[in-house]
């Protein structure tokens, strides 16, 4: 979609392309927590709850985190236990939305169709589900509830933004999938998406 469209928050869950069966699955995206203490380093890379990862900020200074996948691992509370001291599980909570951070585009993949559970880090926008190519330009949702939301704003005469919890994403759809001649190829491309499993 637009470039302004990119920098929108993405929801932690997304439904993407199975990478071995091609069914809808889901993603969800991990979440990390800086390491403050060297010596807390060995203790996140022997868990296997987490993944140990070393980045180096504009400064080029190196600092260290834990990435969790909640996606794979189950509930903080249930999946993290037996923290160093000043940690917390909820330290590595998701907030609402995701937006670009350390390791980012990292988290796990879960298929319902194959039972494939894996880490992955994520394509995007390839890896969508939702997405669909028409004109040699890219028109994508989140989630099929995302998705439906576009099929109706699409498929609508007034055009309405203010559906609930999809307006920011409705109000930046690019202006080559509005024209009446895109309507009926992306409804039923949509609804192709909606109706398979």
């Amino acid at each position: 979609m637009t470039r302004l469209y990119e920098w929108n928050p993405v929801p932690h869950p997304l439904a993407i392309h199975c990478p071995i069966c091609r069914n809808q699955a889901e993603f969800e995206f991990a979440t990390y927590r800086r390491i403050e203490r060297r010596e807390h380093i060995a203790y996140f890379k022997a868990n296997k709850a987490f993944d140990y990862r070393q980045y180096i900020d504009g400064c080029g200074h190196k600092w260290h985190a834990a990435l969790y996948y909640p996606g794979l691992h189950g509930p903080l509370q249930s999946g993290i236990h037996d923290l160093p001291d000043g940690y917390e599980p909820q330290f590595w909570a998701q907030s609402h939305y995701w937006r670009s951070s350390p390791g980012s585009g990292m988290g796990s993949v879960r298929c319902s169709a194959c039972h494939f559970r894996s880490k992955h880090r994520l394509n995007w926008p390839d890896d969508l589900y939702f997405l669909i190519s028409y004109r040699g330009h890219n028109l994508w949702a989140y989630d099929r509830d995302s998705a439906m939301a576009l099929r109706n704003f699409i498929d609508s005469e007034t055009r309405s933004v203010h559906q609930d919890g999809y307006s920011r994403f409705l109000l930046h759809i690019p202006s080559v999938f509005k024209h009446h001649k895109a309507r009926e190829p992306l409804v039923k491309a949509l609804d192709k998406k909606l109706c398979s499993k």
